[in-house]
This record gives structure tokens, sequence and C-alpha cells, in this order.
């Protein structure tokens, strides 16, 4: 069995930032699966307007054909008839393959708010978090605050995971932002889903 890296989030769009940090997390472990999962309903983004779950799994499903094996993309929030945290995922997708080794793959700027996630002490037992840096975020300061809440191996594990990344700015609300104000944005996301939004005339959605 591959070990499993998820990438989580609500990809609306799925844009090039969040593909570096793919691309970043495959150059350090080329022999483990990823698996990108669309939100189904996050809590933290009850009232955000985007894209339904099944527009937003069958982009990242063209991708993941475009891309290889490596890349997978799984419907397992949108199953789901509740919001979904990330803790119950990652024991969703344990249960589906058991005898894997699950990674998580998140943005610095994830890590300075983990202790406001659900469960987060319990989520960084179950699962190995693999920490993308990204520009302004102090990922040190943030390890530090850690250790009021985490062990020591725990935050020094944190610490060993941490994979670099060239720095983007780029993110979904700026893309949207752009997308209003009629920026050519088909450099913003990958040739594959900038087609799909073109396709379905979803462009003019957000």
């Amino acid at each position: 069995m591959t070990d499993l890296i998820l990438f989580g989030g609500s990809f609306n769009p799925f844009h090039n930032a969040h593909l570096q940090m793919v691309l970043a997390a495959h150059q350090a472990f080329p022999k483990h699966s990823i698996v990108l999962i669309p939100a189904g309903s996050p809590p933290h983004k009850q009232n955000a307007k985007q894209l339904s779950f099944e527009h937003r799994f069958q982009m990242l499903h063209r991708l993941a054909k475009e891309m290889g094996p490596w890349l997978q993309c799984s419907d397992i929030e949108g199953q789901a008839t509740s919001p979904t945290y990330t803790l119950h995922t990652i024991r969703a997708v344990q249960k589906e393959h058991p005898e894997a080794k699950l990674y998580f793959l998140i943005g610095g700027d994830s890590l300075r708010d983990l202790p406001k996630w659900y469960g987060f002490q319990s989520l960084v037992k179950e699962a190995q978090l693999l920490i993308i840096e990204r520009p302004g975020i102090n990922t040190e300061s943030a390890f530090q605050e850690l250790e009021a809440h985490l062990s020591p191996y725990e935050v020094e594990s944190l610490r060993a995971h941490t994979i670099p990344m060239n720095p983007s700015e780029l993110s979904s609300t700026a893309l949207r932002k752009g997308i209003q104000e009629g920026e050519r944005v088909s450099e913003d996301v990958p040739g594959c889903i900038y087609e799909y939004l073109k396709e379905r005339d979803l462009l003019g959605t957000f």
C-alpha cells in the first residue's frame, strides 16, 4: 500500500499556488500518492459563495488524469451529510486505507491557526502534517507557539516535515476578485481547470 498525502481545501477554484504545493510535496515524497480532497461543506466557510461540489471535484479529477497516477482526487467529503472537519476526513480515509501512513499537507498560514482546528491535538497524532512554507509567514514563530499545546516530539516532527516552496501570493479569494474585475486569469490556474471553467460558462459565477 502506497502512503498517502492528503491535500484538502475548498479549491474554489484550484489555482497555480495549490499546484505549486502539490508539486513541492511530490518532489519531496515521490513514492507517495497525493490525494486532492475538495471540501464538502467546510465549517469555517458556511456562508462563502462557491462552486458546487460536483464542479470542484470534476475539475480536480481532470487535473489528476492529466498529471499522472501519483495524483488522485477523492469525493469523500462530498458524501458527508453535515459539515466536515479535517480530523473526521483523516479518520474516514484511514478506515478506507488501514495499511497506509497518512500525511496531511498544509500551508504555513494554516500552521499558525492550527490550535483553532477541531481536535488538532488528535489530528497531529493520527496523520503527519507536511508544512509548505508560505510568503510572509514566520513558521518558526508558529512552531514556538505550538509548544504550549503539543509535546516537544510533536513540534520537532512538524519542523522536520517543512517543505520549501517558491513564494506565491496567489489565493482563491484574490483570483475570484480578479475574475469579477475582468482581469485575465488564465495564467493563474492550470490549463485544464481554466478550460473546464470556460466550457461550462462558470467564470461568471464568481
